[in-house]
């Protein structure tokens, strides 16, 4: 707390304002530097994310599967449906014997001893006919069971066991049965119970002390050759089949077609040439984005002197043209138009040009954006595949890039962008950012730090001289009106 002005009628703290404002000048200049910088690697990093995204489309377009998509029909799915990613293009024909099932024991309707009602979740074992207690093992797990447990009891101790059993039970409380299912499919999936005979007999089921089921593989017969397996779901030749039931003896084979999937290619191509058009305009509008060299960053008491939407437009022009002309920027950009036009080096008389398959870039102002004649490609796609593959996945391993393939070029040419990039402005969430910019700021910072410790030295000298000032010119009005007192006496 300081008052001052008391001697003087002066407003000190105003006066050590303003002394202070030439003082912080170098400050603010220094923390608008370090503003500025923190935008412009926000800016980079932006970009910086854009590539990514678009190295990770780049870099699926030199796979062989993105390109060998094959398209399956089944003609009965309600029997047998198909998918996968890859397959011989052909006709096949599958006849399902016979589909894997569970194992399973049903009971018989469950009864009260003697007493009328519903056999409920609530009905206990007792209910049931069996008293005391007792156990029961299910493919040699130990279930313990006592006569006051109701259904619901029941159920829970299986059902907590079923990770070691393998065996879940349910019960129908309308049919009044209990089902035991095991979780696997196939004559390797087993129910084994074993126990009391009389606890057994209660539930409804045989009257033993041993009960063992086990359940069924899947029989098929692809082009005639016969094939068991443990689920219904099954790959056979690259394709992936489904089982939903067994047909009659008599019934005609399901015929499978698979064929080259046109529409899905072609598709991936679209959205290759679509991203890339989206990254021209994002790097080229950093590019020529104009600068406003009369805006520099708000301080804060700037900012409390202006309303919350001019501050918006003021730091939009800000951090207006932090990029321009960016050298790191343009060079991904000629990069990238490179990686496109040079041909491509194949057999003789194979595609090498994109022209060739209907993408062709306009003219110079619209900065080498890619267009797309959709009808041409799809023509490439399903008359030349291979080749069509062969133009974007290309890779001939050696330095030149003429063997390579288009999507192969630009894959490499991105991979070493984000590199140069990251080494100039870090990436959002990497923790230990040493690129060239962070340590810039991290410099201004330390700066900051001892120009802030200098100010509040130079503030309190300040405060220092202004006290020494009331001090002395109180001193000077006692003494005058001491005198004045003495002359008036």
């Amino acid at each position: 707390m300081r008052v001052g002005g008391l001697a003087t009628g002066m407003d000190i703290d105003m006066m050590v304002k303003e002394l202070m404002k030439a003082e912080r000048m170098p400050y603010e200049k220094l923390n608008q530097k370090k503003q500025t910088l923190d935008w412009q690697r926000s800016a980079y990093r932006e970009i910086n994310s854009k590539l990514l995204e678009f190295r990770n489309l780049a870099f699926d377009m030199t796979l062989n599967k993105t390109f060998n998509v094959s398209k399956f029909h089944s003609s009965d799915d309600s029997v047998v449906s198909v998918t996968g990613n890859a397959a011989i293009n052909g006709s096949f024909n599958i006849f399902i014997k016979q589909v894997a099932t569970s194992a399973s024991i049903t009971s018989e309707q469950l009864k009260k001893d003697g007493q009328d009602g519903k056999v409920d979740f609530s009905t206990t074992l007792k209910d049931l006919g069996f008293n005391g207690e007792g156990s029961f093992k299910i493919n040699d797990v130990e279930i313990n069971v006592k006569d006051t447990d109701k259904i619901a009891n029941l159920l829970d101790k299986v059902n907590s066991q079923a990770g070691k059993t393998g065996v879940k039970l349910n019960y129908d409380a309308t049919l009044e049965r209990l089902f035991f299912t095991s979780s696997k499919t196939g004559s390797e999936s087993k129910i084994k119970l074993t126990g009391n005979s009389d606890l057994f007999n209660s539930l409804g089921l045989a009257n033993a002390d041993s009960v063992e089921v086990k359940g069924d593989d899947a029989i098929v017969e692809y082009n005639k050759q016969r094939f068991e397996f443990s689920t219904n779901v099954f790959t056979i030749n690259g394709m992936t089949f489904t089982a939903k039931k067994a047909q009659n003896t008599g019934d005609q084979p399901i015929n499978i077609s698979v064929t080259h999937n046109t529409d899905a290619v072609v598709d991936k191509i679209k959205t290759f040439v679509e991203k890339y058009n989206e990254l021209v305009d994002l790097v080229h509008g950093k590019l020529t984005e104009k600068k406003y060299r009369d805006f520099h960053p708000l301080s804060d008491e700037e900012k409390e002197a202006m309303k919350e939407k001019d501050i918006e437009r003021w730091e939009s022009k800000a951090k207006s043209g932090l990029l321009q002309s960016d050298p790191l920027l343009r060079t991904v950009m000629s990069e990238m138009r490179l990686a496109l036009s040079e041909p491509f080096k194949g057999k003789q008389g194979e595609l090498s040009i994109l022209k060739e398959i209907g993408i062709t870039t306009g003219d110079y102002r619209e900065n080498g954006k890619l267009h797309l004649d959709e009808e041409k490609l799809r023509q490439a796609v399903t008359e030349r595949p291979e080749e069509v593959t062969k133009l974007f996945t290309s890779d001939d391993g050696i330095k030149s890039t003429a063997g390579d393939g288009f999507a192969t070029r630009l894959n490499n040419v991105l991979k070493a962008s984000l590199e140069h990039l990251t080494k100039k402005a870090g990436t959002a969430d990497n923790l230990t950012d040493n690129s060239f910019l962070s340590k810039d700021i991290r410099g201004i910072e330390d700066k900051l730090k001892e120009m802030s410790k200098r100010l509040l030295s130079v503030e309190e000298r300040y405060y220092r001289q202004f006290t020494a000032m009331e001090k002395a010119i109180n001193q000077l009005n006692s003494q005058s009106a001491w005198l004045a007192q003495q002359f008036g006496g």
